[in-house]
């Protein structure tokens, strides 16, 4: 386990030493531990001639980051659920409407970051992906000598990291000011100097 110690466990379930095992309610017990925002699922075994209780959680992975309207930040799982309040995480998706208090994002927000994540050079570079205005998504770079990136619509998503992806191996992306990919068929980069070539 990497978010959810024993203790904690042990914690959720209320089990004490010398608890009667006879009496355990097992579901109770079990929906106890998936209240809790990082267990996704909880298996719970009992040994009665050993007078041993084995419980065994699957834990939520955290995909990615979001930032409510306000800029607080939620790390989120692949299903959209918020697993908690987070000042850094890669990727991050912001511009999304959603209230923290539902505990979840809309799912396609959540596939979103998991295949963005597929992708080390882009999340890497580009770790902000911006979708406040889903006909032009827009990348946010780590460094601020790197351009930043516009890509078509939130539909064209997927068809259009692959191209960046491949685009970022290839070319040092430094010199430029934008990366325009809203074309479709690939990218241009337009130079920060002024008069400069763009190129595709």
């Amino acid at each position: 386990m990497g978010y959810v110690s024993p203790t904690d466990v042990k914690n959720l379930t209320d089990i004490r030493n010398g608890y009667n095992i006879l009496r355990l309610d097992l579901d109770r017990v079990r929906a106890r531990l998936k209240r809790h925002a990082w267990i996704k699922d909880a298996w719970i075994k009992v040994a009665l001639l050993k007078g041993v209780v084995e419980i065994y959680v699957e834990e939520r992975k955290p995909v990615g980051r979001v930032e409510d309207a306000g800029g607080e930040g939620y790390l989120v799982d692949a299903e959209g659920v918020i697993l908690g309040a987070a000042s850094a995480g890669n990727p991050t998706l912001v511009g999304l409407p959603f209230s923290p208090e539902t505990g979840k994002v809309p799912r396609w927000a959540a596939t979103l970051l998991t295949y963005y994540r597929g992708f080390s050079r882009c999340a890497g570079l580009f770790p902000t992906i911006d979708v406040s205005d889903p006909k032009c998504v827009l990348l946010f770079p780590q460094k601020e000598d790197l351009p930043s990136v516009k890509l078509g619509p939130l539909d064209t998503f997927y068809s259009l990291i692959p191209k960046l992806d491949e685009l970022l191996f290839r070319v040092n992306v430094s010199g430029f000011a934008t990366i325009d990919c809203r074309l479709g068929d690939g990218c241009v980069l337009k130079p920060r100097v002024e008069g400069g070539r763009e190129s595709g």
